[in-house]
């Protein structure tokens, strides 16, 4: 079966880096937090070790112009999206953003690409994004393979390559078709709520995650989710049991953690 990375010769490994989705939920989220996310991953020494993709995950990143264009939300972003970037990209890193394939994003903050996946995937080509996280929130009547093919479609028109993220949580059984249009899909629901660590939840969501295991391969990954690893009320034994395990799942390393701690 086709394998989308042949294209692009992206994520031939799993993914690495920083997202701020179950640390802090979307209302913190703002450049500033991302710029200081940025500077600890930097001096902690991550980059170096290979955590490289970081950025907004849903949150308030920005609105549909009545032009139909995406705008950055300057309130929380005053250097723009596209600025944001640029401070991401001259720190020697990869630049991440969220979208929803649906309506609307999942708290219906933030307009959805249904409708518009060529124009906001040449949006996020012309913010300089070099990942995507496409959730499947308010989908409602949509086919599942067409939508996230249309904005792998997208994606290629734009031009520019980007590892695709699909977040549909299992929904679709994404490991049977995915790879042709993406380079990661979430296998479960979500792993924890924002600042609540779940051990329970993490070790469900392992277990049924490594059933999956031949789906999965260079350029086309299964995603049990964000790491929970250096959250509060995790153990130093539970934080290296969770960090093996996802080690050996060859799933994508994406911390979740406040990195300035």
């Amino acid at each position: 079966s086709k394998v989308h990375a042949a294209d692009d010769g992206l994520a031939l490994t799993p993914p690495m880096g920083w997202y701020p989705w179950n640390e802090f939920g979307q209302e913190p989220q703002n450049e500033k937090l991302i710029k200081e996310i940025v500077d600890a991953l930097v001096a902690s020494g991550m980059r170096d070790a290979g955590y490289q993709y970081i950025g907004p995950d849903e949150g308030i990143c920005f609105y549909r112009h009545d032009k139909g264009i995406l705008t950055t939300n300057l309130e929380r972003y005053p250097s723009g999206l596209r600025g944001l970037g640029d401070y991401i990209h001259a720190r020697g890193l990869k630049y991440a953003l969220y979208a929803d394939a649906g309506t609307r994003t999942c708290s219906k903050a933030m307009p959805g690409t249904k409708g518009h996946e060529f124009e906001d995937m040449r949006q996020f080509a012309e913010w300089r994004a070099d990942y995507i996280k496409i959730d499947w929130c308010n989908t409602e009547g949509m086919d599942i393979v067409k939508a996230y093919t249309k904005l792998h479609d997208g994606q290629h028109a734009a031009g520019r390559p980007m590892v695709h993220s699909l977040c549909s949580w299992g929904e679709g059984k994404p490991w049977l078709w995915a790879a042709a249009v993406g380079h990661m899909w979430r296998t479960t629901g979500d792993i924890c709520g924002p600042g609540q660590e779940d051990w329970p939840r993490a070790m469900k969501i392992a277990f049924f995650n490594e059933t999956l295991h031949p789906w999965a391969g260079p350029g086309h990954w299964n995603d049990p989710d964000m790491m929970i690893a250096g959250m509060d009320g995790l153990s130093e034994i539970q934080n290296r049991s969770f960090f093996s395990l996802w080690c050996m799942m060859a799933a994508p390393l994406m911390a979740g953690n406040d990195l300035r701690r």
